[in-house]
């Protein structure tokens, strides 16, 4: 049973303060996205988003930290070592 649409990130969210759009796909290493997700992943950059492939925890804060800053970046590794 599919929910939502073919190809469509695994995580999605907003980064506040301004509402600009994440998606994430997860991949385990060596994984590579179907044409649906790159196409979900090319739309959403298209539009003004944030969209990339993560193979672990550390590609996510490289690519926040280069957008956003250290500190949000933080706030990430974080909450994932505590959950």
């Amino acid at each position: 049973m599919r929910v939502g649409m073919k190809g469509i990130s695994d995580i999605l969210g907003i980064i506040p303060p301004h509402g600009r759009f994440l998606a994430i796909e997860v991949k385990k290493p060596g994984r590579k996205p179907t044409a649906h997700q790159r196409a979900f992943l090319a739309e959403v950059k298209r539009m003004g988003g944030i969209a990339l492939v993560a193979h672990s925890l550390e590609d996510v804060a490289r690519v926040l930290d280069g957008l956003l800053g250290s500190p949000r970046t933080m706030r990430v590794q974080e909450q994932a070592d505590a959950g």
